[in-house]
């Protein structure tokens, strides 16, 4: 069987709106891949980094690709080892969650090669990694925060309920998202139910990222019935006071 296997990791838009550390989204291009080897011998290995112009650490200790890996193989006390070739294909401090797309295709590669190899050994729910994927964005901001992590892990619109203890990640689509917002703020005023149909109701509409070039990403906010971004809250308000007004 193939111990080489490569992996994509989306970029992500973090710190969404109010859900400062706790909301974020993957978006499908750019990101980062990584061609990982497993070895014989145990240790993590950077073999090479392409696309960062000499910038990011060879050493495995100050990389984010190569240290949630190392704390993956320890925590699951495997005798194997790696071998890694980063792709970096958006640039550093690029504000779309570049060290979190290094560490989950990483630590993902890893993990894959593991089900592959040492099945015994591996972690077998995706939502399990992404403890190790945090400890990436510790090393990389000193914070280890899941709002990029865990949509580059798990894909779509994350919401994190709690860090101590680490909630389970939920995955929501746009209206849901909005919903869970909304129930927090208004569960006392308005039933639950009567709420989500509100706002399934005001926000019927898509909010896509568009890719401009490699480098620039645009958020759409116009695809509403007035084609402007006031139609996300005008239209939940709208409906909202006339449910009061009943």
């Amino acid at each position: 069987m193939d111990k080489t296997i490569r992996v994509f990791a989306p970029a992500t838009v973090a710190n969404v709106a109010c859900g400062f550390d706790i909301m974020g989204f993957a978006i499908d291009n750019p990101g980062d891949e990584v061609v990982m080897q497993l070895c014989e011998k145990s240790g993590v290995v950077i073999k090479r980094i392409i696309g960062d112009a000499g910038k990011l650490p060879l050493d495995p200790d100050k990389n984010t690709v190569s240290i949630v890996v190392k704390q993956l193989l320890e925590q699951v006390q495997s005798d194997y080892g790696v071998e890694i070739t980063l792709y970096k294909n958006m640039p550093l401090g690029s504000g779309l969650g570049s060290s979190a797309a290094s560490a989950v295709a990483g630590l993902h590669a890893a993990n894959e090669l593991l089900l592959r190899h040492d099945p015994e050994k591996a972690i077998r729910r995706r939502e399990d990694l992404l403890p190790f994927a945090m400890e990436g964005e510790r090393l990389a901001c000193g914070s280890a925060h899941a709002d990029n992590v865990a949509p580059a892990l798990l894909g779509g619109f994350v919401l994190v309920r709690s860090y101590d203890p680490l909630d389970e990640i939920e995955k929501f689509t746009f209206p849901e998202i909005a919903f869970q917002v909304a129930v927090t703020l208004l569960a006392d005023e308005i039933p639950a139910l009567k709420l989500r149909d509100l706002v399934e109701d005001a926000i019927n509409f898509p909010a896509p990222v568009a890719t401009l070039d490699e480098e620039v990403h645009v958020l759409e906010l116009f695809h509403g019935p007035t084609l402007a971004i006031k139609d996300f809250g005008a239209r939940f308000m709208a409906r909202t006071m006339s449910w009061f007004l009943q």
